[in-house]
């Protein structure tokens, strides 16, 4: 069985996995990692990538796009294939010692493949926010790595089925927007922020004014406000962009369409308030974002 690890060693530098220390259990379509470096300089895999510290320590910061998340022992947090990251460290290291984290690498197909016979949608994404693990989840990963490393007769077979438990386990569990698409679509009987968060999602594209947006639910638009950052901690026009971006970020991996193109089939009015917006939501500018996702 080749090991899945191998397609993501490609992605390291040649000569880092013999100056620093990485142990890896796989099969041929997952492979949990341990780690004990952080890396500072950007990268981004062609597989979904979770990372899971262990122990209750001080952790770099981790920037995922350009946000900044905070790592906690046994909080998982999901980051997207072609999704740039790195450790907030000093940019003079490529890097540097840190308590072990788990890192669990998924095959981008097959992980898509199985949302999409459950979800019926087979392009999901992750929301890179961190979330505790389950006891279920703790024990397939354990159960994993013990079928990884003593390789008893059959254990193959094991580690294949482990592999789709693993990724229902997280399908079930990390929010998406697949589980979005489950909801039912009868916005009015919920509460006004979800119908509008909805709203939003299905026309990305338009052009409306927070006043009409308020009139959909019969609010002012001062009372929607505080309403819908108080549940959402964001502000409707932010988490309206926060929508085109992400689709624009789709567009651009799975797309041959132009910058031009995604920018006004995003909404957005001109190319360069687009280029604008990306950047500093990304800290790259389209070109760029399509340059890094492809190398």
């Amino acid at each position: 069985m080749d090991s899945f690890f191998n397609e993501i060693r490609k992605r390291l530098p040649p000569e880092l996995p013999n100056i620093i220390n990485i142990k890896d259990h796989s099969s041929n379509k997952i492979s949990i990692v341990r780690v004990e470096n952080a890396f500072s300089t950007p990268n981004a895999y062609e597989a979904y990538k979770f990372l899971l510290p262990l122990y209750s320590a001080e952790y770099p910061v981790e920037i995922i796009d350009t946000n900044k998340h905070h790592l906690k022992k046994e909080e998982l947090i999901p980051i997207n294939p072609g999704q740039p990251h790195f450790s907030e460290i000093d940019k003079s290291k490529p890097f540097i010692k840190i308590p072990p984290v788990l890192t669990i690498f998924v095959d981008k197909e097959l992980m898509r493949d199985t949302s999409s016979k459950i979800f019926g949608e087979k392009n999901i994404i992750f929301e890179n926010k961190t979330l505790n693990i389950n006891n279920n989840l703790h024990k397939l990963i354990n159960l994993f790595i013990e079928e990884s490393i003593h390789q008893q007769t059959g254990y193959q077979f094991i580690l294949e089925n482990l592999n789709l438990q693993i990724i229902i386990n997280i399908l079930r569990t990390v929010n998406s927007n697949c589980q979005d698409e489950l909801a039912p679509k009868n916005y009015f009987e919920k509460k006004p922020t979800r119908y509008l968060m909805n709203y939003m999602k299905e026309n990305y594209n338009q052009i409306f004014s927070l006043d009409e947006l308020a009139r959909t639910v019969n609010y002012s638009p001062f009372h929607l406000i505080r309403i819908f950052k108080a549940e959402t901690g964001k502000t409707p026009f932010e988490y309206l962009l926060e929508i085109k971006i992400n689709r624009a970020k789709q567009l651009i991996k799975n797309t041959k369409l132009s910058i031009t193109e995604i920018c006004f089939s995003c909404g957005f009015n001109n190319h360069s308030h687009f280029s604008t917006v990306f950047k500093r939501k990304t800290g790259y500018s389209p070109s760029q974002y399509r340059e890094i996702i492809k190398s």
